[in-house]
């Protein structure tokens, strides 16, 4: 696979970790605030 295509599918997975990530904080930021601040090494 040329490089374009790798950096294009990997633009496309971080851009849906980032939505899945923020949905996920806005859900539950008072029940996981705790695992948020490990993951984001806060």
């Amino acid at each position: 696979m040329p490089p374009l295509d790798l950096a294009g599918l990997a633009g496309q997975v971080a851009a849906q970790v980032s939505t899945a990530a923020t949905a996920a904080t806005g859900r539950c930021r008072r029940r996981c605030r705790v695992r948020w601040r490990g993951f984001r090494g806060w």
